[in-house]
Formats: structure tokens, C-alpha cells, sequence
């Protein structure tokens, strides 16, 4: 695990150290996270606050990768089979971005990547708490408007697919929809 890690830092620094004007960017968002539903479950808090922040390098108008950290904040659940326990979830993740410029200011982007995703499970009342992280699938897609030549707005949906362990703190997929601000160096 540690050696996937190092393999995505190596990346990350990679492609800074290449970095033209203009061509890398820094991206950061909020927004709230759905972790779903339990089964059992009779009351559920399942939205968290959730940020991001993304450093990325553009290789041309259509292709980016980028890679950075996410919280995808708390969840708490409750019911009579279950007990109570709250859920955490967080992660790095790195991916590629396809760009679809519609205009000199309006953009589509899609996005295909992984995160290295820690899920933390608390104050269980009936079960144990415990902690499971592992590389799982992440997937999205959003809208972008470029104010000015370095700045840009950002609006996405964002979905990371069964996070957690089965065996330690159960799997769930957590979708994320949130707005933020790019920019670029």
C-alpha cells in the first residue's frame, strides 16, 4: 500500500516538475456528500460537509490529470438492529480529466481516477469501531466557467465507489456534488 503511495506522489511531483506557465492549476471545492442508506437504519444524519483540494496539470485543451486530498466528511446512522455508529471518510485521490470546451468560457469535464480511501467507523454502540483504507474507483463529471485566463468556477458531481472493507467496517459508495474555484499558475 505504501509503495502505490509513493508511486502516485512520485506523479503528482512529476508532473509539477514539468509544469509550464499557465498549465498547472490548483483547484479547491466544498459541498456535501450522501453516504447513503443502511439497512436497519431508522434514523440517519447520511450528508456531511465535504472539501477538496486538487493540484493539476493540464497537458493540452482536452486532457488534465490531477490528484490531491478529499474529506468526504461525517455520517452518523442508528436503529434498533444496528446500535449507533458514525462513519468518516477521506482520502487521496488521483485521476484523469477530459475537458470538453464549448466556448472561450464554458467547459464539460469528465473524470476517471482512484482514491486510496479511508473510512473510519466511531461510537459504535453494538458492532466494533475500526478503520479499513483502500484504492477504489471514482468517477464524476461537472461544468467549468473561466472567469479570466487563471481563474475558473467549477461545479461537479463526484461518486467513490465501495469504500471501507467488508470485513472491518462494511462497503458504501459516497457521492459527493460540490462548486469551487480553479487556478491556474
Amino acid at each position: 500500500m505504501k509503495k502505490v503511495r509513493l508511486i502516485v506522489a512520485a506523479a503528482l511531483v512529476s508532473s509539477v516538475s514539468v509544469a509550464f506557465a499557465s498549465d498547472l492549476y490548483v483547484a479547491a471545492s466544498i459541498g456535501q456528500s450522501d453516504f447513503g442508506s443502511v439497512d436497519g437504519a431508522t434514523s440517519t444524519d447520511k450528508n456531511g460537509t465535504a472539501f477538496k483540494l486538487q493540484l493539476g496539470y493540464q497537458f493540452n485543451p482536452n486532457w488534465a490529470i490531477e490528484g490531491g486530498y478529499v474529506s468526504l466528511g461525517k455520517a452518523s446512522y442508528s436503529g434498533p438492529t444496528i446500535g449507533s455508529f458514525k462513519v468518516k471518510a477521506s482520502g487521496f485521490n488521483i485521476g484523469a480529466v477530459g475537458t470538453i470546451p464549448l466556448n472561450d468560457k464554458f467547459s464539460l469535464f469528465g473524470k476517471l481516477g482512484m482514491i486510496d480511501g479511508k473510512v473510519e467507523i466511531t461510537d459504535a454502540t453494538v458492532c466494533c469501531n475500526g478503520s479499513a483504507t483502500k484504492w477504489r474507483p471514482t468517477y464524476g463529471f461537472g461544468v467549468k466557467y473561466d472567469v479570466s485566463k487563471t481563474l475558473g468556477i467549477l461545479a461537479e458531481y463526484e461518486r467513490f465507489d465501495k469504500l471501507g472493507d467488508n470485513n472491518v467496517t462494511g462497503t458504501g459508495s459516497v457521492n459527493l456534488l460540490s462548486a469551487g474555484v480553479l487556478s491556474r499558475f
